[in-house]
């Protein structure tokens, strides 16, 4: 079977669809750096294009069709903004489908979508795809329970014209039961020793006037500003939650790994040495808390390999969605 992927990123949703036997004939997205990666580690067969410009006539239709529009707009960890253009980028998605005709299709979204102003949303979505003759699930995923490092919730619309496309079956829980295996926590996926201690709580916090550690903004060794020059330790530790890329437990999946590049939260000279694991992720440690296969490399600058790595989705999560795909349509 063929596949298509729109809003394909640097590629992770497009390797988990590779690996569940569909060949991909072309992918879109309008991130020059996300295609050159995609290219150089999925297929090379992804074009620098946005879909608002896109002529489906042209297109060469395909058996499976993935997307993932932006979801900004909807997300709960930034400003939520019903106005936002990228918000209608779910129906040029839409459109492509009832342009392109596939046998099957798959869209993922936040589960911000779901709530608040949007709460009908996912219905409206579906809907309209009903409309187009195909069958429907909406199913809330989280990554977690695919065995992905992460707690990862996103909501996906599968569609297909032959039967119901079914929720997956988990291969993982929190609380393993039935066979199941348990989560993956950061410090399996990280390769941490098992006696590095987990950060205490009171670390953790953000309140300024209560937290015993006070991380300060610091420059970096390369910054022309005044400051201390932070010195990061080169074992993978947790800091202050919230903050993007940084984690605050080892024996959980993560948190949501962000595309937003993190600011150069660091240490002081003056900071006691039992103090110092607190700092970012690399992009390579984000990459495996994202469930990435070894040796993947993400093109351009720090702020490029990190919005490319937080907007993409774990391989692990499109592979279950693709197999499930090729069990609803016989193939």
């Amino acid at each position: 079977m063929t596949s298509g992927d729109l809003f394909c990123g640097c590629g992770g949703a497009s390797l988990g669809i590779q690996e569940a036997g569909f060949k991909h004939l072309w992918a879109y997205d309008s991130d020059p750096k996300a295609v050159e990666s995609f290219n150089l580690n999925v297929a090379p067969v992804a074009i620098c294009q946005a879909i608002e410009t896109m002529n489906w006539a042209e297109v060469e239709p395909v058996d499976f069709l993935w997307g993932s529009p932006p979801c900004q707009g909807f997300s709960t960890a930034g400003r939520r903004r019903k106005d936002d253009p990228r918000n209608f980028l779910i129906w040029g998605f839409v459109w492509a489908v009832s342009v392109l005709r596939p046998k099957a299709f798959a869209m993922e979204n936040v589960p911000g979508i779901g709530q608040g102003d949007w709460a009908q949303f996912p219905q409206w979505v579906k809907g309209a795809l009903e409309t187009l003759g195909y069958k429907v699930t909406v199913m809330k995923l989280n990554a977690a329970d695919y065995g992905v490092p992460q707690i990862r919730k996103r909501v996906f619309w599968v569609g297909a014209l032959s039967g119901y496309p079914q929720v997956p079956p988990p291969t993982h829980a929190k609380a393993p039961w039935d066979g199941l295996l348990p989560w993956v926590t950061v410090r399996e996926a990280l390769g941490l020793p098992i006696d590095m201690p987990a950060p205490r709580p009171v670390l953790a916090g953000n309140d300024k006037g209560t937290n015993p550690l006070r991380i300060r903004r610091v420059r970096s060794e390369n910054s022309k500003a005044n400051g201390p020059i932070a010195e990061v330790d080169n074992t993978p530790a947790p800091t202050v939650p919230g903050e993007p890329m940084f984690i605050s437990e080892l024996d959980t999946p993560s948190g949501v790994i962000q595309s937003g590049a993190p600011g150069h939260e660091g240490k002081s000279a003056s900071t006691p040495r039992e103090l110092r694991r607190y700092r970012r992720l690399t992009v390579e440690e984000c990459l495996k808390l994202q469930g990435f296969p070894a040796g993947f490399k993400v093109v351009g600058n720090q702020t490029e390999q990190y919005r490319q790595v937080g907007n993409a989705v774990p391989p692990a999560m499109s592979f279950a969605i693709a197999a499930a795909v090729r069990r609803a349509v016989g193939a």
